[in-house]
């Protein structure tokens, strides 16, 4: 539902947001993928040229420039994926959860 006051809770949120995500690697991806949809909907993209008006950033990034501006690089990495643990506090004890598993003390 929608929480009002959601900043007071705020852990309890991110935590529910992270055991979701360790769910499966789709549940991962719907969720990055869903906060840049958000955050190209919602952030305002100012440009220095003389009279620009903010444009979401999604309009700002489908747009050509006029000027070259950035430069993409490709990082390639090495090695294995880890795993990815959240501690977790259940009556007053640490525990990790694990991939989706909450293991045992």
């Amino acid at each position: 539902g929608n929480e009002k006051d959601w900043r007071h809770n705020y852990d309890a949120h991110f935590i529910r947001l992270a055991e979701k995500q360790m769910e499966s690697q789709d549940c991962a991806l719907a969720s990055a993928r869903a906060g840049l949809e958000t955050l190209h909907s919602s952030i305002l993209f100012t440009s220095s040229a003389p009279g620009s008006a903010p444009v979401t950033l999604a309009k700002a990034m489908s747009t050509p420039p006029t000027a070259p501006v950035f430069q993409a690089k490709v990082i390639t990495g090495s090695g294995t994926r880890g795993q990815i643990g959240l501690p977790v506090r259940e009556s007053g004890k640490e525990r990790w959860l694990v991939d989706g598993d909450l293991l045992a003390e």
